[in-house]
């Protein structure tokens, strides 16, 4: 339910290869909306999730080497542009699915995204707080080694406290 209104919606990317658009359905079936993107292939799911608790839900997703948000009405998270953040490093987010949490337990949720190149991999904990510029949030950026994954979150060890799985 994106917009919160009590209607649940289906969410679905529709790639081929070059890019395809998001398109939003009512329960029904019928087409609300179509987001689009400048961005190419990406295997990872949407996520829908209230990044700054304004009262609806936004729609993230990573395609190609950027990240996208969209307002629950389909306008741009932040500025004119949904392009929230992108990366030229030799890495893209072409695998990796979105998961969002508070990591920080600081002002808005951050959105945990996975960059690829090969078998070495990136995590970024993007800040979403509308008063700072998109980033990651202090203390990532954190490489690893895989050769896919999509991020979960969990309090793993039971201290209070989330972990990037």
């Amino acid at each position: 339910d994106r917009s919160l209104d009590g209607s649940l919606e289906i969410i679905t990317s529709c790639e081929t290869g070059l890019g395809g658009p998001i398109t939003i359905h009512a329960a029904n079936g019928s087409l609300i909306r179509t987001l689009t993107s400048d961005g190419t292939f990406n295997l990872g799911a949407i996520a829908v999730a209230n990044l700054d608790n304004s009262g609806g839900n936004e729609i993230i997703k990573a395609i190609g080497n950027d990240v996208y948000i969209w307002k629950s009405d389909g306008t741009p998270y932040k500025g004119t542009d949904a392009k929230y953040f992108s990366i030229s490093n030799g890495y893209s987010f072409t695998n990796s699915s979105v998961a969002v949490c508070n990591i920080d337990n600081v002002g808005n949720k951050e959105i945990i995204v996975i960059a690829t190149s090969g078998s070495n991999a990136i995590v970024y904990a993007l800040n979403t707080d509308l008063n700072y510029s998109a980033g990651n949030i202090s203390g990532w950026n954190q490489p690893i080694i895989i050769s896919n994954g999509n991020p979960s979150i969990g309090d793993i060890n039971h201290d209070g406290k989330l972990e990037i799985v």
